[in-house]
């Protein structure tokens, strides 16, 4: 179970770099990144 939300918890985080960087390439970023 442990395993499990680590898992899913790693590829949501993944998931949003990639978003965000593909968001980042098509055009300017409508407000600064929050971290």
């Amino acid at each position: 179970m442990e395993f499990l939300l680590a898992a899913i918890g790693i590829a949501v985080a993944v998931w949003m770099i990639v978003s965000a960087g593909r968001r980042h390439r098509d055009k300017p970023p409508d407000e600064p990144p929050g971290d």
